[in-house]
C-alpha cells in the first residue's frame, strides 16, 4: 500500500531535490518518467505498464530522472 502511495507522489512530481551531508546537492526532473512498484507481483497489468522484472525482497519503488535534467553534485564516500 505504501509503495503505491510513494509511486503516486513520484509520478505526479516534477522535480526531486537531494541533499546529503555537506557535499551532495542535486536537482533532477521526473516529469513523465515511469514509476515502478516492486511488490513481488508481475502480472499482465504490471507488464502492460512497462515493468518487466520483480525482485526479492520486495518493497521498493523505482524511477529514473530525465537524463538531461540533473544539475548539481553527488559525492560518494571513499569506502575501504
Amino acid at each position: 500500500m505504501k509503495g503505491k502511495w510513494i509511486a503516486e507522489i513520484l509520478f505526479k512530481g516534477d522535480k526531486v531535490y537531494l541533499m546529503a551531508g555537506d557535499r551532495t546537492d542535486i536537482t533532477m526532473h521526473l516529469a513523465g518518467r515511469p514509476v515502478f512498484v516492486n511488490n513481488g507481483i508481475l502480472d499482465e497489468a504490471v507488464v502492460a505498464r512497462g515493468q518487466r522484472r520483480a525482485s526479492f525482497p520486495t518493497g521498493t519503488v523505482s524511477t529514473a530522472p530525465d537524463e538531461e535534467s540533473a544539475n548539481g553534485t553527488i559525492v560518494f564516500p571513499n569506502v575501504q
